[in-house]
């Protein structure tokens, strides 16, 4: 059987009609090609920059502190972010030039790229200037001298110092112009021993609240009877542990029980001494007060002279605007305000040490270098010395130096 064969015009019109067909395909397929932008197109450059922006403003809106603050580049501390408990450093940058990168960097790492070509990269920043006054160091001490006194023995006012019965006297004293403070060394007291030798008195000044003893004690010392006269004259009680006692606080001179039979002391008081005289009969759970009434005493310490308080300006970001311009970018730049609703700080350093560990190993601040060195010595700070997130130094040997004052030590 023999098949019947294509005649010439059947194939000249089959030829032209897939000639028709595949210029539509190809124009189709043109078409759709030139409709999806490409990766430098305008459109795909405003998403990226919308992008990036938004992260930009992100960050800094959950900035800690602010360590770098530059028109071009700024650096944040913020949460942890890589796992190890510790606040990371977040820095944003551009160098100013045109068609270069805009990059982002976390602690030490390498600066990783952002946008590959920027033409504009500015930060402007909302600041909010807070003033604290910072008081003054109580400075260097002076030679011994009497900080106060009442020493009008001739009254016949006595007090016998008992299990439950002390007494205290009540006083501001008045320091030298300029001295900040004063540091107790020695009391003494008008007394009189009561015949046995086994009295013990503890001599402490206090600081005063509510109009008796407080709980704040500036220095003490042991007053004991075999050292007291007999019949009345002046002892002397030299004080331990003191600290600074600031100008114009108000003090309590309080004598008080700690062993022996009887009296353990016999002081002389006066009831037109001018000052307040303290005493309780219950071991100092209630103390009653002799206005005009004055223990006999006298109150040595040295002046401690120094420097006086100041002001210090603190400034703390409120928002940053950020402005960013792709260079393939012909529009304007966009701009996107972040609000520090914390309104960091800011620093010129910051550093974090958690002493729950030898802070001789960390580098919290990411400088490069150790925060902490053992001064005098090489190693680590003793596990044992380390407490509840606090150091305790064992011996005067110890000390430690750093970078820089911690910004939140714990």
């Amino acid at each position: 059987m023999r098949h019947r064969g294509h005649s010439l015009m059947e194939m000249v019109l089959s030829l032209t009609i897939l000639g028709i067909v595949t210029v539509s395909v190809g124009s189709v397929a043109l078409l759709a090609g030139q409709s999806e932008p490409e990766q430098d197109s305008a459109a795909a450059t405003l998403v990226t920059d919308s992008r990036t922006l938004a992260r930009i403003a992100e960050d800094l809106a959950m900035a800690r502190y602010v360590i770098e603050q530059g028109p071009n580049a700024v650096t944040i501390v913020v949460a942890d972010r890589t796992g190890d408990g510790l606040p990371d450093r977040v820095r944003y940058a551009w160098s100013g030039s045109a068609a270069t990168p805009l990059t982002v960097q976390l602690n030490n790492e390498s600066a990783v790229t952002l946008i590959k070509y920027v033409d504009q990269f500015q930060l402007t920043y909302d600041l909010d200037q807070r003033v604290t006054t910072i008081p003054g160091s109580p400075g260097t001490p002076g030679p011994e001298v009497l900080i106060a006194s009442y020493e009008d023995t001739g009254g016949s006012g006595r007090f016998d110092i008992k299990s439950d019965e002390f007494v205290a006297q009540s006083l501001t004293p008045a320091l030298s112009p300029g001295a900040a403070g004063f540091q107790p060394t020695r009391i003494e007291v008008y007394g009189e021993a009561s015949g046995n030798t086994d009295g013990e008195a503890l001599v402490e000044v206090r600081d005063e609240s509510s109009g008796e003893p407080g709980s704040a004690v500036y220095a003490s010392g042991t007053l004991l009877e075999t050292n007291t006269p007999d019949p009345f004259d002046w002892v002397n009680t030299d004080l331990t542990d003191t600290d600074t006692v600031p100008e114009g606080q108000a003090i309590t001179l309080m004598v008080s029980y700690v062993s022996g039979s009887g009296r353990v002391n016999r002081l002389r008081t006066n009831t037109t001494g001018g000052g307040t005289l303290l005493s309780t009969t219950d071991g100092g759970s209630n103390w009653s007060a002799d206005t005009g009434a004055s223990l006999c005493y006298r109150l040595y310490g040295y002046e401690m002279t120094g420097g006086s308080g100041f002001d210090v300006t603190r400034e703390h970001v409120t928002g940053i605007q950020v402005s960013l311009q792709s260079t393939a970018d012909d529009n304007t730049p966009m701009t996107r305000t972040a609000r520090l609703e914390q309104a960091p700080e800011v620093l010129t350093g910051f550093w974090d040490a958690e002493f729950d560990a030898s802070p001789s190993n960390h580098d919290l601040n990411n400088d490069g270098s150790t925060d902490w060195v053992y001064n005098g010595g090489s190693g680590e700070i003793p596990a044992d010395h380390l407490t509840g997130g606090a150091w305790a130094a064992p011996q005067p040997g110890w000390s430690a130096m750093v970078d820089a004052p911690t910004r939140r030590p714990r």
